[in-house]
C-alpha cells in the first residue's frame, strides 16, 4: 500500500506537517520519507 504522507499526516489530526515530521521522527528515528523508502524496498524485497 502506498499512502501519501500528507494523507497519514491529517488522518493522525496533525494540519501542520513540520510538526508532524518532528513528532514522526522522534517516534520512528527516521523522517517520513527515509521510513517510506526503508519500508516500501522491504516490503518489495519480501514479495520477490
Amino acid at each position: 500500500m502506498n499512502i501519501a504522507i500528507n494523507e497519514v499526516m491529517y488522518d493522525v489530526g496533525y494540519n501542520d506537517t513540520k510538526a508532524f515530521r518532528d513528532v514522526f521522527s522522534r517516534v520512528t528515528g527516521l523522517s517520513p520519507v527515509e521510513y517510506t523508502s526503508k519500508y516500501n524496498k522491504e516490503s518489495k524485497l519480501s514479495i520477490v
